[in-house]
């Protein structure tokens, strides 16, 4: 697929270097082909692990595995469930091993192959992130939601791992940033059209759902059907760590779609906003727990340091702006 060719060729693998392709019997046997296709292509020294398909999401990999991917250059990560938020990524990271998750589908990695230009806008917004001490959350219905992020590093997520201790999700335009801990407060107005990412069903809101933040955490879900399932989503994990506001921040690919749920993280000026584990070197968080849950704000306004970057879902800082994506 010509497409993976492109996303290996620009985290600038060399010939010879190990390619560990970490998947499981839940994972599209023709994506599996194609990373392992294309690593040969690029005569690259592809090394298969396979294991049974994860029964929860967060599952550590088990020791051998772990070891054989610390062995590698880089790891291209087909598991069906993510494990971001595990101490074995980070134990991979920490080694100097780079990790490339694929969550999407082949159709996903067409539309959205990385660019260099996203490159640079998710490095731009990194920086911005990092520098900002305090970001903000508005809405026209109610949102108003303040986090001290001071100290804390921006993470500009672009689709690619060309450096040691990296990690990244291929197609991905995804910038956030950790709070600091008991920071967060105020009211998230969750709207017809946003979008709770619960697994295995993903929630596509059609109707309001408020949330009181106090402290840094979840203290209330209100509203109907939506908001029932949401919650009953985070107390079937019986931990109260799953409620502890794990990231925020927005995404930068006009490519992506809502009609994708591996896409809608990436859609441009959606805001997301996650609780849960956050367990990960690139944010710098320091929730470990058995859930992470994402909620994609379609309509809303984000600033950073009072400097507006994102107005009515719509990206307007200047330093942001990028051309038509080839």
């Amino acid at each position: 697929m010509r497409s993976i060719r492109k996303i290996l060729s620009l985290c600038e693998l060399q010939p010879g270097d190990i390619l560990a392709i970490y998947t499981d019997t839940g994972k599209s046997p023709a994506l599996v082909e194609g990373f392992f296709g294309a690593a040969l292509a690029l005569e690259l020294e592809p090394l298969m692990l396979t294991i049974p398909a994860p029964h929860r999401m967060l599952q550590e990999p088990s020791p051998p595995a772990l070891l054989a991917m610390k062995g590698a250059k880089m790891v291209a990560d087909l598991s069906s469930e993510q494990w971001l938020y595990t101490n074995g990524l980070n134990e991979i990271l920490d080694s100097g091993g780079r990790v490339l998750q694929v969550l999407s589908t082949e159709h996903t990695l067409v539309k959205m192959t990385p660019t260099e230009a996203l490159v640079q806008r998710a490095q731009r917004v990194a920086k911005m992130l990092t520098k900002a001490k305090e970001i903000r959350i508005t809405s026209d219905n109610g949102t108003d939601v303040v986090a001290n992020v001071e100290g804390r590093n921006g993470w500009g997520q672009d689709g690619i791992a060309r450096v040691p201790g990296e990690w990244d999700s291929t197609p991905s335009s995804i910038f956030a940033c950790a709070p600091i801990e008991g920071s967060v407060e105020g009211t998230l107005v969750v709207e017809p059209g946003d979008f709770v990412w619960t697994t295995p069903k993903e929630i596509l809101v059609s109707e309001q759902m408020t949330i009181k933040l106090k402290k840094g955490r979840a203290a209330e879900i209100q509203g109907r059907a939506d908001a029932r399932m949401t919650g009953s989503w985070l107390a079937s994990f019986g931990d109260p760590n799953s409620y502890v506001v794990a990231h925020t921040g927005f995404g930068g690919d006009p490519r992506a779609s809502i009609d994708q749920a591996q896409e809608v993280e990436s859609i441009e000026g959606c805001i997301n906003f996650a609780l849960g584990a956050n367990i990960f070197r690139g944010l710098g968080g320091k929730n470990k727990a058995k859930s992470h849950l994402d909620i994609m704000l379609m309509k809303q306004s984000m600033f950073l340091d009072d400097e507006c970057v994102v107005k009515d879902g719509k990206i307007v800082h200047p330093e942001l702006a990028i051309g038509p994506i080839q």
